[in-house]
């Protein structure tokens, strides 16, 4: 006998999903028609999976949300959850990608990027320094893929946005970020603050990478120290997106910030091979927003 489908349950088969929605209202009426066509094509586009979830990122790891068992059961092979980013959000990405093309780019003319370069007429990817061309085939129509940073036991995979040589007595490690009224308010509250919410001072106040940023940035140097030359201090490169205003930091090796998360790293690494997830460390009292899909 068939089961009677409940009021519920009808209400979830008939109810549109958040992601769904956006994307019907992206369609409705509007003064902008074309912004709105814009938006329509992002959210229809399929869901980006060139990024790996079966590992523990730099970029995620380092911050004061990272959940202990979400990365988990990522590890032990679990879909993550669907993410829908709206036009903002994906302006705000292609914005940021694109300062970071800007100043390799500059870098490699220079003659001091090095790190992988990709070739795009043919599949041979290779460790250089700024070449003009691919080895194998000669054409000049390559990409730079950044300086992979990795480490296999604890699952860990990233890439910095760069490795420069020459232009100061020892290598650096490049970073490079854009700033906006955004980047003070996620980061540092108290400046943003201090600055009465005014971005022009806090700005001119800025005299420090962020935290999370340096503990990225000293993950990857952590990471690189096996290799040869590797550096042993980053610079920081710093757009501001109101008023194209650019500053310089320049940062030592130190293991303060990375080996909290290391011991983390390792303790999940540990948790993954016997098949056993931690207590979520973001909600003490329940799981968190990231993990609590997972059972």
């Amino acid at each position: 006998m068939s089961q009677k489908k409940t009021p519920t349950s009808r209400l979830r088969s008939t109810t549109p999903s958040p992601s769904f929605k956006k994307f019907l209202d992206a369609g409705g009426k509007s003064k902008s028609p074309l912004l709105k066509s814009i938006e329509r094509h992002l959210l229809s586009k399929p869901r980006d999976l060139s990024r790996r979830t079966d590992v523990l990122h730099p970029s995620e790891i380092v911050g004061k949300d990272w959940c202990y068992r979400a990365s988990y059961f990522l590890l032990k092979g679990a879909e993550p959850a669907p993410k829908t980013y709206s036009m903002k959000t994906q302006v705000t990405f292609a914005e940021g990608h694109a300062i970071h093309d800007k100043w390799q780019r500059w870098i490699w003319e220079m003659g001091a990027l090095y790190g992988r370069w990709k070739c795009l007429a043919c599949p041979y990817s290779w460790m250089g320094v700024s070449p003009s061309n691919c080895p194998i085939c000669q054409s000049p129509n390559i990409k730079y893929n950044e300086v992979p940073v990795f480490n296999d036991e604890l699952h860990i995979l990233g890439h910095s946005d760069g490795w420069i040589v020459g232009v100061t007595e020892k290598p650096l490690l490049l970073e490079i970020k854009s700033m906006g009224p955004g980047s003070f308010i996620f980061e540092d509250m108290d400046a943003w603050k201090a600055a009465e919410g005014d971005y022009e001072k806090a700005w001119k106040s800025f005299s420090t990478p962020f935290v999370k940023h340096q503990a990225q940035a000293q993950l990857y140097l952590k990471l690189l120290e096996d290799q040869p030359d590797a550096p042993e201090s980053i610079v920081f490169i710093y757009e501001s997106k109101p008023n194209q205003q650019v500053k310089e930091f320049h940062v030592n090796k130190s293991s303060l910030l990375v080996d909290p998360i290391l011991d983390a790293a390792r303790m999940i690494a540990s948790a993954v091979k016997n098949d056993t997830p931690p207590a979520c460390n973001v909600s003490r009292s329940w799981n968190c927003s990231k993990c609590e899909v997972y059972k």
